[in-house]
């Protein structure tokens, strides 16, 4: 198993925000500027920043991971929650992964605000709000 740099695993992330039907603007911000986008919270699209940003690039390092990609999720029967759409160091997984979001799944780190020890890796459903943000489904 080999461990992926920074550039294979940005080239992978911008196949996904492909495939999730992220607009031009998300993924050229993302590719050139680092910058990862974020949907549902009160302006229903924006930019991860602030404590935010510093948290996903924690996650990051702690699993080795390349987030894309923010869901913010308002009073779920869980908490208040940001589903993290990551991409893992592991590129044998990438494929299937990738078939996974054309189904409307995805594997994501999801950081509980309400209760952060909650907080988790695990499956997500993956959605399309009217105006073409993401939005987790269940």
């Amino acid at each position: 198993m080999d461990i992926i740099d920074i550039t294979k695993k940005k080239e992978e992330a911008k196949k996904r925000m492909t495939v999730l039907g992220m607009s031009q603007q998300e993924i050229q911000e993302f590719m050139e500027n680092g910058r990862i986008s974020l949907t549902g919270g009160p302006a229903c699209c924006g930019y991860a920043e602030g404590e935010d940003l510093d948290r996903i690039l924690d996650v990051e390092k702690e699993y080795d991971i390349l987030v894309y990609a923010v869901i913010h999720n308002q009073k779920s029967n869980i908490g208040t929650t940001d589903s993290y759409l990551y991409v893992s160091s592991y590129a044998e997984g990438w494929e299937a992964e990738r078939a996974d979001l054309q189904n409307g799944t995805a594997w994501a780190y999801v950081y509980n605000r309400t209760r952060p020890k909650d907080s988790e890796l695990g499956p997500i459903g993956l959605g399309k709000m009217p105006c073409g943000a993401l939005v987790r489904t269940w």
